[in-house]
């Protein structure tokens, strides 16, 4: 059996897998899968008030989870596939949302986390797999928390860029997609902090 199918075995059965991305190494499991969810907060130490990203397999499946304005269509067009995570309105019923309603999204840029995504049937709910104000890890060498099923690689060592479209563009991580970039395809934005 191959990675992608045990990985996908492991979703199945409410695991959390650990994978390389695009940014930096992370972690997931099934986005509706609640026990999972939890699991993955405790592991990271993590406060449940900092929602976990949700990552999908296209962009047909933004309408099922969120309204998409005229300025997410220029953010998606410019960067997706890619290192931006994008925070709409969440419509109800959406998985993982944050306590104001809204919802962090991305579509990675990277194999082999792409092709369990386009072979799943959910989407994932996704962080960062260190735990809790610890460096993110770059690779499945460096991973000090423990998950059920790991995906050997290497991914790069830099976050993707946080953009919250939910009211005014606000960028609240600046990581491998600059401020600049973002601003020469949607004009100016503020930075928070």
């Amino acid at each position: 059996m191959d990675l992608i199918e045990n990985a996908i075995n492991t979703l199945n059965n409410g695991g959390i897998i650990g994978f390389p991305t695009d940014t930096v190494y992370g972690i997931g499991c099934d986005a509706h899968n609640l026990i999972a969810i939890d699991k993955i907060y405790k592991i990271k130490h993590r406060n449940k008030e900092k929602p976990l990203i949700l990552f999908i397999k296209d962009t047909a499946e933004l309408d099922k989870y969120v309204y998409v304005p005229e300025i997410g269509l220029k953010l998606i067009n410019a960067f997706w596939p890619g290192a931006l995570t994008i925070i709409f309105k969440a419509k109800p019923g959406s998985p993982v949302t944050s306590s104001n309603n809204t919802l962090g999204i991305r579509i990675p840029a990277s194999e082999p986390i792409f092709s369990i995504l386009s072979k799943y049937p959910n989407p994932l709910a996704t962080t960062s797999a260190n735990i809790e104000s610890s460096p993110p890890p770059n690779s499945h060498l460096d991973l000090n928390i423990k998950v059920d099923f790991i995906i050997p690689g290497t991914s790069g060592n830099i976050s993707s860029t946080i953009i919250d479209i939910s009211f005014s563009p606000v960028i609240l991580r600046e990581g491998k997609i600059s401020r600049e970039q973002i601003e020469s395809v949607i004009g100016k934005v503020t930075k928070s902090g």
